[in-house]
């Protein structure tokens, strides 16, 4: 409603969280995984680096200049999200 800018950044495969973020409208980083291109056959192995702690980051301010945001709100439930909630000014973190 406030038409903020919403990703969710997940080290979870990409092919599982795709459908459910894109069904509601957001944006996604994931762990991609590799595909066998003559047989388009997931390999199960990660095509580049998996999306986890420090990763997180780094894809996100490959597609945000996050200085140009007065507040950045974060909400984790793993130790992959430790760096990602350090760059919020509002960071939210759940423990299993």
């Amino acid at each position: 409603k406030e038409k903020h800018t919403i990703y969710i950044i997940s080290a979870s495969a990409s092919v599982w969280v795709a459908p459910w973020a894109q069904s509601r409208g957001l944006n996604l980083l994931a762990t991609e995984l590799a595909v066998e291109t003559s047989s388009e056959k997931i390999t199960g192995k990660i095509d580049g680096k998996n999306c986890y702690g420090p990763e997180k980051v780094k894809r996100l301010r490959t597609l945000e200049d996050l200085s140009k945001y007065n507040d950045i709100y974060a909400y984790g439930d793993s130790l992959g999200d430790n760096e990602m909630l350090a760059i919020a000014n509002h960071a939210f973190y759940r423990c299993f």
